[in-house]
């Protein structure tokens, strides 16, 4: 983005138009402009995310920010990706981001294990508090050294403030808490920042800014006897003079209010793993970020063999799971570990993951079964495979058809098969859509509902005022009692 543009955007943005949704690029500026399209960047970054002041008093969420973010980050270079990731880290407006292009072929290892420190600090971090709950990533692989560098920065509560060819060893997580960094200074207006440059070794460079308003910033390292490096939201790291800080606080991270801050959706997608260890590093990441998830979306190419007791075992909260091209290491034992766990999942979706017909024949059974614990909570069902996994076979349709007869509480059920079981079965599956269901639904709250009711109870015999289908609509909206929706496709 130019400077020109970026202005303009910001403008836009603090006009107090309401946007619902933003999508823009970042790409890395030219030698001749470099400097001063970090202090228009940063203040776009600022306001897109929910933070530009204005007037000297910060923007009101209704005038400034976006809730929800698409990002393309395909020609990002690194202060850029820096200062996107410091914004999103304290975005107070933003709910659903989705990151694309994030990693590109020509990164070197030490900036793909760079970025993903950023991205733990910005979403991930037990202490934070951005407004971000739901976010799409397109990531690289990963690997045991950027597991282990994700760690240091969620535990250590910092970002890295320079793109390193070190290698943390595991040891060194040993020591983590004693070098954490909770504290935060308060600085006042005009304090002069000097950004640092992540590619020149944490060394400032001739970039600064002045701050527009009195603010805590998070400090980063204070290990200089004269600064501290600090986090500005916008712009990334910073140094400043110890001495322009009025007061210094250790600010305690959050491990109990979960329900505020915190992401709670991830979708991730991960590039090709040719190695034997991606189960075990995959397992090691989400141990790091999944404590908080409530919904989890596995996109994967290559070697990622996982356990539905791994994920259980991170993800205690998970209601909403989907796996697709990612190989469950122990398929047979799905259920069950479902059943070990303290997920409730209600919706489950599955594509590739499954190896033989018998597993997807002894997992239709135990849903079937009104015993199960996964039947009791599961509400949404999707399942499919390919050529390259397994698809469903007649015994594994006959199955599905006969969970429909006890299973009472999935509302939603889609199975992916070939043409010819889609042909020989539509019938059989067609009469289970639209069948009513002994339960209570929870799409509207009662008072909409009643909304809904007085459109066709109110004056003037309204009911003859609406066409048969807008009718049948609105009563089912305002029903209490759930119907089932069955969808069968073809496998692609």
């Amino acid at each position: 983005m130019s400077w020109s543009l970026t202005q303009r955007l910001t403008s836009l943005l603090t006009s107090g138009l309401p946007f619902s949704l933003f999508a823009f690029s970042l790409k890395k500026p030219t030698e001749e402009n470099y400097e001063g399209m970090r202090e228009y960047v940063g203040r776009f970054l600022r306001t897109v995310c929910g933070q530009a002041p204005r007037d000297g008093h910060f923007v009101d969420a209704k005038q400034g920010g976006v809730k929800m973010l698409s990002v393309g980050c395909h020609d990002c270079d690194e202060w850029q990706f820096a200062a996107l990731c410091s914004a999103i880290g304290s975005a107070s407006v933003t709910k659903r981001l989705a990151l694309y292009g994030v990693y590109s072929r020509s990164d070197t290892a030490e900036v793909r294990r760079w970025k993903w420190q950023w991205l733990a600090y910005a979403l991930f971090r037990t202490s934070t508090d951005s407004s971000v709950q739901r976010a799409l990533i397109t990531a690289h692989h990963l690997t045991h050294e950027v597991t282990l560098a994700i760690a240091v920065a969620i535990h250590s509560n910092s970002p890295p403030a320079t793109v390193s060819a070190e290698i943390v060893r595991d040891e060194s997580l040993l020591n983590l808490d004693a070098w954490r960094h909770d504290t935060s200074g308060y600085f006042v207006k005009d304090t002069e920042l000097k950004l640092l440059d992540p590619t020149q070794g944490g060394n400032g460079g001739s970039a600064s800014i002045l701050l527009e308003e009195d603010s805590w910033l998070h400090i980063v390292n204070d290990d200089d006897d004269d600064n501290f490096n600090v986090v500005v939201p916008g712009f990334g790291i910073a140094r400043v003079d110890k001495f322009c800080a009025t007061q210094v606080e250790r600010r305690q991270h959050q491990t109990t209010d979960t329900a505020s801050c915190g992401l709670k959706a991830l979708n991730l997608g991960l590039g090709y793993h040719s190695g034997d260890d991606g189960g075990e590093v995959f397992a090691d990441f989400l141990q790091l970020i999944g404590s908080r998830l409530q919904s989890l979306g596995l996109y994967a190419m290559g070697s990622y063999p996982i356990s539905m007791a791994s994920i259980g075992q991170a993800c205690p909260q998970l209601t909403d799971l989907v796996i697709q091209d990612m190989e469950l290491s122990n398929p047979s034992a799905f259920c069950l570990d479902v059943e070990r766990s303290h997920c409730k999942l209600k919706c489950l979706r599955l594509v590739n993951a499954f190896s033989s017909n018998d597993q997807i024949t002894r997992f239709a059974q135990t849903i079937a079964t009104s015993s199960s614990h996964m039947a009791q909570h599961l509400t949404e069902l999707g399942i499919s495979g390919s050529e390259a996994s397994c698809r469903l076979d007649e015994t594994n349709v006959q199955t599905f058809l006969s969970m429909l007869q006890t299973n009472h509480k999935l509302t939603y059920v889609s199975l992916g098969m070939n043409v010819e079981l889609q042909t020989l079965h539509d019938e059989n599956f067609r009469r289970h859509h639209g069948e009513p269901l002994p339960i209570v639904k929870d799409k509207l709250p009662t008072v909409n509902k009643l909304a809904f009711l007085s459109a066709v109870r109110g004056r003037q015999q309204a009911t003859t005022e609406l066409d048969d289908g807008v009718l049948t609509h609105i009563l089912g909206f305002a029903a209490n009692c759930a119907t089932r929706a069955v969808r069968i496709h073809y496998d692609d």
